[in-house]
């Protein structure tokens, strides 16, 4: 009985000296850390750049954002001052496969850049180690169009602020009324049409947007 229990405390004394209980040192973490920068083909980091983490269970190719969506969406985050980014991403048994997309249809400045393809993280989720993942954001096809309207009209002018905002019209119409050129500028991919008269939008239009015609992707 007392060899058991000498036995028991020597047990206990090595443990403790190893720093806890035997299974502690095996346990899994639960969740990653993938961390990364977001920058331009500059080398400028990009801030308030969205970041998500989306998983499935099923083999699925998420390369663009125009694969079919995605089964979850665990986390997201936007990219700080610097373009720097952190999350804790739960390893989560009911999914296999793991993505990065560095888009979503609201905060993402698809005027300024391209949309960016997936990027897979499943190899560093499923072994538990920590993911860097960094991503340069190429600039938007229009983009220069885009500045070149801006510089024209003025960054402060109510047409240089559209054209920041929502590219380069679709289509225009111009005329003129009661003696003033007015112009109407047409953005039907996402069902809006600013009335210009004088520098000034005096109506803006709302209608069906047309998915056709090249409006980003939604997911």
């Amino acid at each position: 009985m007392m060899r058991r229990a000498l036995a028991a405390a020597l047990t206990l004394a090595a443990t403790a000296a190893l720093g806890g209980a035997p299974e502690a040192g095996l346990t899994k973490p639960k969740s990653v850390v993938v961390r990364g920068q977001v920058t331009d083909t500059d080398g400028n980091g990009v801030a308030g750049v969205p970041v998500r983490v989306l998983a499935t269970r099923r083999v699925a190719k998420f390369l663009t954002v125009e694969s079919r969506p995605a089964e979850a969406e665990l986390i997201s985050t936007l990219t700080g001052p610097q373009g720097f980014y952190e999350m804790e991403v739960p390893k989560r048994r009911d999914f296999d496969f793991y993505f990065l997309r560095f888009y979503d249809p609201v905060r993402f400045d698809a005027v300024r850049f391209a949309i960016p393809a997936d990027v897979e993280i499943t190899g560093g989720i499923a072994k538990r180690r920590p993911v860097v993942a960094d991503m340069t954001l190429e600039s938007s096809a229009e983009w220069d169009a885009v500045q070149r309207l801006v510089n024209l009209y003025g960054a402060e002018s109510a047409r240089g602020k559209i054209v920041r905002q929502l590219g380069v019209p679709d289509r225009t119409e111009r005329g003129m009324v009661a003696g003033v050129e007015r112009e109407t500028w047409w953005f039907e991919s996402v069902g809006v049409a600013y009335v210009i008269e004088d520098g000034r939008v005096v109506e803006k239009k709302t209608f069906e947007k047309d998915d056709g015609s090249g409006s980003l992707a939604r997911q």
